[in-house]
């Protein structure tokens, strides 16, 4: 394992995998794998992120039936979604730590949606808030 490590946040990845930070937020992924791991982070400017803010961001999948889980991942929790949109396999996560929104998703092929999900869990349990 090795660490990837943004101005806010760190986290544990595998060390076949890769990672790229832009202006949007960060990609996460193995060159030869089976999809892409994207990490989003933003500021609350005022109080804690809470369950009405992570529902609100999560509103288009809420209103298209999608059905919600409440996780907690390491230091986050929130919300997760699992679904499938043509032949792509999506994972997305709403998540919160103190006055920060995570918005997380994973999508790779449908039939290829068990390849990496260990490393996916893996990765996002690994999240250290500096």
């Amino acid at each position: 394992m090795k660490e990837f490590s943004t101005e806010i946040w760190s986290a544990q990845i595998p060390d076949d995998w890769e990672g790229e930070e832009d202006e949007e937020g960060v990609v996460l992924y193995r060159p030869e794998g089976a999809g892409e791991l994207q990490i989003t982070v933003t500021e609350k400017e005022e109080g804690l992120v809470d369950d009405e803010d992570l529902e609100y961001f999560a509103a288009e999948l809420i209103e298209a039936g999608h059905q919600q889980k409440i996780v907690r991942v390491g230091e986050l929790q929130g919300l997760l979604f699992e679904y499938r949109e043509e032949d792509t396999w999506w994972r997305e996560w709403y998540l919160a730590y103190d006055e920060l929104f995570f918005y997380v998703t994973y999508d790779c092929d449908f039939d290829a949606r068990h390849e990496e999900i260990q490393f996916v869990q893996d990765i996002l349990k690994s999240i250290s808030v500096h």
